[in-house]
C-alpha cells in the first residue's frame, strides 16, 4: 500500500502544477515522515500549499515531488478538561481523488513514537490508503 503511495505521490507530482512560492507565501511548517520531507506554506488568504519531497532529497532540492495549492487550516481550543485537545490544528488538501490530512493534537495515540507530533493519512477515493508520523523538523 505504501508502495502505491509513492507512485501515485510520482504521478501526481507530474501531473500537478507547479507553483514557485512567491513573497506573499510564508512557510508555515516543516514537517517530516519516515518517507518524505514535507513544506506546508500560508499563501495569505487562509489558504496553504503542502509541498512534499520524496527521500533523500531535502525541501527546497529541486521541484517538488508533489504540490497541492488551496489547503485549509483549522484549529480547535477545547474548553473542557482533556489537555490533550487543548490547541489541536491539522491541514487538509485535496488534489482531484486525493486528500491528504495532517492532524496534529498532541494527544499520544497507540504506538506512537515519543517524538512525533502527529499524523498524516492518505485517503484515494474516499478511502484511506497509507498512514504516517509526522515529525516537526527545527
Amino acid at each position: 500500500m505504501k508502495k502505491c503511495f509513492g507512485i501515485l505521490i510520482i504521478c501526481l507530482g507530474v501531473f500537478s502544477k507547479a507553483v514557485m512560492a512567491d513573497s506573499d507565501e510564508d512557510i508555515r511548517e516543516i514537517l517530516q515522515t519516515s518517507k518524505h520531507h514535507i513544506e506546508i506554506l500560508a499563501d495569505g488568504n487562509d489558504t496553504y500549499t503542502y509541498r512534499v519531497w520524496n527521500k533523500p532529497k531535502q525541501v527546497g532540492q529541486g521541484q517538488p515531488d508533489l504540490e497541492i495549492p488551496d489547503g485549509t487550516m483549522w484549529g480547535r481550543i477545547s474548553a473542557t478538561d482533556i489537555e490533550c485537545m487543548k490547541g489541536a490544528k491539522g491541514y487538509d488538501f485535496t488534489l482531484k481523488n486525493v486528500e491528504i490530512h495532517i492532524t496534529m493534537d498532541g494527544c499520544p495515540k497507540k504506538g506512537q513514537p515519543r517524538n512525533a507530533t502527529g499524523v498524516l493519512d492518505v485517503f484515494i477515493n474516499g478511502r484511506q490508503r497509507s498512514s504516517f508520523w509526522v515529525y516537526t523538523t527545527p
